[in-house]
This record gives C-alpha cells, sequence and structure tokens, in this order.
C-alpha cells in the first residue's frame, strides 16, 4: 500500500479556497461560522451551518453536569450547495460563563469515519489558546500534532505508522440557542 500521509487533506486545501464555501450553500443553509485548518502551510476553511428546514446546527452548547458540552462541526460544500464531508470536529468543555475551557478533541474526517487524523491527548495533542464563550459565540485556536489513526468508528482507535503532523485549527461560529 502507497502511503501519503495527510495527502488528502492537502489536497482538500487546493480544492476549497478559503471564504469559498459559503456563497455556495444550497438554499436551506446559512453560515453560521467557519473552522479553520493549517496543515504544512496550506489552510482549508470549512463551513459551519445552520438547517433552516430542520432548526438544527452544526454547533451546539449542552449542559453536562453543570458544564456546557461545546461541539463544532465544519464541513465541506459539494456541487450542489449541500454541506457534507470532509469535515472537522472540535469539542470543549466549560462552565455556563465561559470559564474554565478543556481541550477535549479534534477530529478530521478526510477518509472517512474510520480513520481520522485526531488530537485527542491520547492520538495526537493540541494546547487551546484564546478561547472565548459568551453564550452565543465561541471561538478559539488549537496548535498541536494531529496523527492519523484507524479503527476509529469501532471504537477502538490506534495511531497508525504514518508521521504527525503539525496543525493549526482557528473556531469562530455562533452557537445558536435550542427552540
Amino acid at each position: 500500500m502507497i502511503r501519503r500521509p495527510f495527502a488528502a487533506v492537502m489536497a482538500l486545501a487546493l480544492l476549497l479556497p478559503p471564504g469559498a464555501a459559503a456563497q455556495d450553500l444550497a438554499s436551506g443553509y446559512e453560515q453560521i461560522g467557519t473552522v479553520t485548518i493549517t496543515a504544512d502551510g496550506s489552510e482549508t476553511t470549512y463551513v459551519v451551518t445552520r438547517d433552516l428546514s430542520g432548526n438544527s446546527a452544526m454547533a451546539e452548547a449542552r449542559a453536562i453536569m453543570g458544564r456546557m458540552n461545546l461541539n463544532v462541526v465544519g464541513q465541506t460544500v459539494n456541487a450542489e450547495g449541500v454541506p457534507g464531508s470532509p469535515l472537522v470536529q472540535v469539542t470543549v468543555m466549560a462552565q455556563p460563563d465561559g470559564s474554565g475551557a478543556t481541550f477535549l478533541s479534534a477530529e478530521i474526517f478526510d477518509q472517512g469515519f474510520d480513520m481520522p487524523i485526531l488530537m485527542d491527548g491520547e492520538i495526537g495533542q493540541a494546547e487551546m489558546s484564546d478561547f472565548v464563550f459568551d453564550g452565543a459565540r465561541l471561538s478559539l485556536k488549537l496548535a498541536g500534532q494531529a496523527q492519523r489513526a484507524k479503527g476509529y468508528a469501532a471504537g477502538e482507535p490506534t495511531a497508525t505508522d504514518d508521521p504527525p503532523l503539525s496543525v493549526e485549527i482557528a473556531v469562530d461560529t455562533e452557537i445558536p440557542t435550542k427552540q
């Protein structure tokens, strides 16, 4: 098998010009934010959307045992303007007032759901900075080493032999309130 570590992320950076995804969204979707990944100097911007027909969004805050679980999914947009894969997911925990933030994970699903590129403290790692959550908007930056994993979909991820990749992720999105 020929290994092309992280080639899909780099190829995607060339296919999706920064800022172009939002104008291509189909009616029924609204851009509420972005997730930007920089890897080896190549930048890819994913859109965070709200599905207007289903009143759902790809960014949410959920109360769990007195803390807020903040989950953001940035997606690429297909030729029909529908958000989908490849995608990136970032998860953080914080107090409801935005204090005491803890980075949990970032997953880049560029080759389906079984072999993502991870930054979760066990496979890959990241440091979080510039965290701001005011109840309606979330912004943060991550920087670290990401690692491809296999077996993720089965719940037993293990690192592949691919070399780690230096990655920076910037999140800036609205967090819609539940209606």
